[in-house]
């Protein structure tokens, strides 16, 4: 694993320079020079992928500032640690959901249909303050926005998701008041907002439903993978609740046990800079591999072994510094409600024999189409 990054294409074609490293990553993405969203010039920007959302950047530096600014304002609240039992609750509800959903279809069945891939869209929904009646479609919309491989679908999905939010923040219905909805519905009532910053808004609210979806149920699908394919993990697992949280961070690091993310995450360069010798100008596209960094021989022993008493070690599944997601703590709420709960459910959980796996080519998180379990 080489230190310096290297020239190569992006997903989409562009040129780029991808970064493997560990501690290469984790200084890369503590860097402002490095911006997500913004861009020098966004017109003429490099593609990472041909999704709306995960493609080109979406703002200039000024805008994205705002956004940054509302993410702390609005979103950041929802996710405090005095908000952890409410959490809590909205995951185990959700989990439950997904095991009734699994009883009413009978053993074999797809738990990532059932479970995984239900889950998270729905809590993050809640959290935003989505009405249930709404919350499927707003699940199918952030799929198909987060496309990475055809950009008619995701344009389309992304303009009709943001319209959605833009139409819940004008109404602002009961049972959005309690969360993120109400929270910037509030905000534009007391100081006024102009109908670009209210777009802007909108905009965001759709960045956390993709993000809080996409990544996180990659990562409860890969939970389940990892339990059902290696037995003794598993029975260590079930037989001391006291590594459970340690088992979770080691879910974390490892990488995806069928398939790898299709790529790692885009960065922008905002300004000239050096990397282990290596010139990154202003403008260029930087791709940062978290999964790679996270087996880096030179900071983890045995790095492509999951091993759930491996003592924990600071991954970067969730980013660093500058750049830590928001929604951290949530996801491993949700990876603990499950892991410790499906198989007291489910006693006689298992892989069907000989499954077949399919890979999920369209989402930069990659995954799995269908997990078959019988019990």
């Amino acid at each position: 694993m080489s230190g310096q990054p290297e020239r190569v294409l992006s997903p989409a074609g562009s040129p780029a320079w991808l970064v493997t490293e560990y501690a290469a990553v984790r200084r890369l993405l503590n860097d402002p020079r490095l911006s997500r969203f913004a861009h020098p010039n966004p017109e003429h920007a490099p593609k990472f992928t041909h999704s709306e959302m995960i493609g080109a950047p979406l703002y200039d530096e000024d805008i994205d500032r705002l956004r940054a600014k509302g993410t702390e304002e609005f979103i950041a609240p929802i996710f405090k640690l005095g908000e952890q039992e409410r959490l809590e609750e909205i995951v185990d509800a959700e989990v439950d959901a997904g095991f009734e959903r699994m009883r009413e279809s009978g053993s074999p069945c797809d738990i990532r249909h059932l479970l995984a891939y239900p889950m998270p869209p729905a809590v993050t929904s809640t959290l935003i303050g989505v009405p249930e009646p709404l919350r499927v479609q707003v699940r199918e919309l952030a799929n198909d926005a987060s496309n990475i491989n055809d950009g008619e679908i995701s344009r389309g999905a992304a303009t009709e998701l943001t319209g959605l939010f833009l139409d819940l923040l004008r109404e602002n219905p009961p049972e959005s008041r309690d969360f993120m909805i109400g929270n910037i519905r509030r905000a534009i009532d007391r100081d006024g907002k102009t109908a670009e910053d209210v777009r802007l808004l909108a905009e965001m609210l759709k960045g956390i439903q993709i993000a809080g979806q996409m990544n996180a149920t990659t990562t409860v699908e890969k939970a389940l993978i990892l339990m059902l394919t290696d037995e003794r993990q598993r029975e260590l697992f079930l037989a001391d609740e006291a590594i459970v949280d340690d088992a979770i961070e080691e879910i974390l690091r490892v990488g995806h046990p069928v398939f790898r993310r299709n790529s790692g995450s885009p960065r922008f360069a905002l300004d000239d800079l050096e990397v282990d010798g290596v010139e990154i100008q202003r403008g260029d596209l930087v791709i940062l591999d978290f999964e790679s960094a996270n087996e880096d021989p030179k900071k983890f022993t045995c790095p492509a072994r999951f091993d759930i008493e491996r003592r924990p070690a600071q991954h970067l599944a969730f980013g660093y510094g500058l750049h830590y997601c928001a929604g951290a703590r949530l996801t491993r709420i949700e990876l603990k409600s499950v892991l410790t709960q499906v198989f007291r459910e489910f006693p006689k959980l298992r892989l069907v024999s000989d499954h077949q796996w399919r890979r999920r080519e369209e989402l930069l998180s990659g995954g799995v189409r269908e997990i078959f379990v019988e019990w």
